[in-house]
């Protein structure tokens, strides 16, 4: 059985910075893989998760990455089987698992892990925490030393989530100006009801995108059609961190107002 290191190259020899990551090339025929991989009892140090072969060894040139000086290309779906190793007091031992393999129980923990990231409520508080109890007529305020009004994040919030989402599903998907179209026209609600309406519409798409995160047919690790390499896990990792970040100002805001009570 040989094995690929991806990290950092030198002089035709394979280093990484802290622990070293090996990917292992399956062998033929497949029956005898338990066997093979699971013989050794050594005592386990560091447990470590790995993805599938990579291309160029799965087509029977285990170092052509290396020669070439190249990360290795993996492949989410060309390959079922998946990797835990461990690195040994005296050396790597291999051990095949199907748990990270689509539909499986750690492909489904994850799937719900990301969709409860989605909410935003862990290690902060939610879109709707921040917003909740603020008067109408503070809503389009600015203070001093601020950039934009709750209303006009909350907008913004509203049209970036929707546009992300759209671009993860939409067969007519058209990319938006940067930055006029994501952002409102006026720092103030028309009303109320656009008010609660934007709320709403955060809260349905968030629940459009959980769905994403949670459906086993969709290939986390696949790329986004409307895209230029962009996969669906990194737009959903996208739309949380993007909320977190503007939650925080909406935060701030309401602290320069002297609104806000955690």
């Amino acid at each position: 059985m040989s094995a690929v290191v991806f990290g950092n190259y030198s002089e035709g020899v394979p280093t990484v910075a802290d622990v070293p990551v090996f990917v292992p090339t399956l062998p033929s025929p497949f029956s005898k893989i338990g066997d093979m991989l699971t013989r050794s009892r050594r005592p386990v140090s560091m447990l470590l998760i790995a993805g599938v072969a990579p291309r160029d060894a799965r087509q029977g040139d285990a170092n052509s990455g290396r020669r070439n000086g190249h990360r290795p290309q993996f492949s989410d779906t060309s390959l079922g089987l998946r990797f835990l190793f461990a690195q040994t007091v005296t050396g790597v031992i291999y051990r095949p698992i199907v748990g990270f393999t689509r539909g499986s129980m750690a492909d489904i923990e994850i799937r719900k892990q990301l969709a409860e990231f989605l909410d935003s409520h862990h290690a902060h508080v939610s879109v709707d925490q921040a917003v909740k109890s603020i008067p109408l007529k503070l809503r389009g305020a600015v203070p001093a030393g601020f950039a934009h009004s709750v209303w006009q994040i909350v907008e913004h919030i509203r049209i970036a989530q929707a546009d992300i989402l759209d671009f993860c599903v939409s067969r007519s998907y058209r990319e938006k100006k940067w930055p006029d179209a994501y952002w409102p026209k006026t720092s103030s609600p028309a009303n109320a009801d656009a008010w609660n309406g934007s709320l709403a519409a955060i809260r349905r798409d968030r629940k459009a995108l959980k769905r994403l995160a949670l459906d086993s047919g969709v290939d986390l690790l696949a790329k986004v059609p409307n895209g230029s390499g962009q996969t669906f896990l990194r737009e959903l990792l996208l739309v949380a961190d993007h909320s977190a970040y503007h939650v925080a100002q909406i935060v701030d805001i309401r602290r320069a107002l002297g609104i806000w009570q955690p």
